[in-house]
């Protein structure tokens, strides 16, 4: 497995670059990210540029852009996981935040990230992070939690009710 201190040594990069990048694509076109939105995520690339990476047999990325393309993946895990499908995942990251969010400020988290590059990545995957952390603690307990009890004494109406999947 490759770590991102290893991404520092071009042999490492020339080796992994073709395989981010079709994870690059996938992870994109499962989010529906434009072409606009893909350049800027990719450090703010140039669309003949990524028009020529799209054609091409091989790519070679820098650090910064293996990174990014980390980041991007790590987000699309997350999202896939909080979210389940790739529409609702599109509509929380194209979804204006309120004007009192600390971090998105009115923003989606989408123009956030084409506003503030690399930063706003790490902001989107420590929101989602936090918010799997607070369903997480939400849901503590749960199965253990006897305060409904009395609502499936039946036997038919105890195999009917809800349980976690996870």
């Amino acid at each position: 497995m490759v770590t991102l201190e290893q991404f520092s040594s071009e042999q490492t990069r020339a080796v992994v670059s073709n395989s981010a990048w079709r994870v690059f694509l996938q992870d994109a076109a499962w989010l529906g990210m434009s072409a606009e939105t893909r350049c800027s995520i990719l450090g703010d690339v140039s669309e003949p540029l990524y028009e020529s990476w799209m054609k091409a047999a091989d790519v070679h990325f820098n650090r910064d852009q293996l990174d990014r393309i980390v980041l991007l993946h790590a987000i699309r895990e997350r999202l896939e996981k909080l979210f389940g499908c790739a529409n609702a995942a599109a509509e929380w990251l194209c979804a204006e935040h309120s004007e009192k969010d600390p971090v998105f400020g009115g923003r989606s988290p989408i123009e956030h990230v084409m506003h503030e590059g690399m930063i706003g990545l790490y902001h989107i995957l420590t929101r989602l992070e936090k918010m799997m952390e607070d369903i997480t603690s939400a849901l503590a307990g749960w199965e253990d939690d006897e305060s409904d009890d009395l609502m499936w004494k039946s036997e038919d109406a105890a195999n009917t009710r809800p349980r976690l999947l996870h």
